[in-house]
């Protein structure tokens, strides 16, 4: 019996520490993509208040000679708004959501079928959703900037960069920062998404796995 009972200890406690890295494996993306993700909105925040409170995605730019050109903005400034409430709302829901699990892990009540019935009607739908609501802001803002870059250039010499135009003299908006705050906010999408799929992955793979090993 004393032999049985030593041969049936390493599982568990192998068991045991794969849990422990995936805790801090989670732990650290859900803190990674809080982090992305107030970037994301603090960007475009910024942006928006230096348009005076116009969103520059989508902008149409007309040129009335080489010089000069006028930036033709959507008055409701819904895209950034968008692009920005979600950016919030998911990096408050993975602070909750460390808070949780922290909560979780420190009162040890974290069983295995517990941790199978937060995973599967919570974790997945919710990063599931979190994946595509960011694919679409991520999305928007690529697209945004890419078409007001587009704007910008066409009316311009072959040499210039989008982000040349950033020290021009701005008399209606102040464009001074308004293509490093973009595309800083585009990267930080891009990223947050890719975070919240590999949340919606790993705990795929959590849950298939713990019901194999309860089979």
């Amino acid at each position: 019996m004393r032999a049985d009972r030593e041969a049936a200890s390493p599982p568990v406690q192998n068991t045991t520490i794969r849990s422990r890295l995936f805790n801090v494996f989670e732990l650290t993306l859900l803190f990674a993509v809080s982090a992305v993700g107030a970037i994301t909105a603090v960007t475009t925040v910024l942006t928006v208040s230096d348009f005076e409170g116009d969103c520059p995605l989508f902008a149409g730019v007309e040129y009335t000679n080489r010089v000069f050109f006028r930036i033709d903005v959507n008055p409701s400034s819904f895209l950034c708004d968008f692009c920005i409430v979600v950016q919030v709302f998911l990096s408050m829901a993975a602070i909750f959501i460390i808070m949780l699990r922290i909560v979780m892990i420190c009162s040890g009540l974290i069983k295995q079928s517990f941790q199978y019935k937060i995973r599967i009607f919570f974790m997945i739908p919710f990063c599931a959703m979190a994946s595509f609501t960011v694919l679409v802001q991520a999305t928007i803002s690529t697209a945004g900037l890419n078409y007001f870059c587009r704007g910008l250039l066409d009316g311009a010499v072959d040499q210039m960069r989008c982000w040349m135009f950033q020290p021009i003299e701005w008399i209606v908006y102040d464009g001074y920062h308004f293509y490093n705050r973009l595309f800083k906010a585009m990267i930080a999408s891009w990223a947050s998404f890719l975070i919240w799929s590999i949340l919606t992955t790993a705990s795929c793979l959590v849950a298939l796995f713990s019901t194999r090993g309860s089979t």
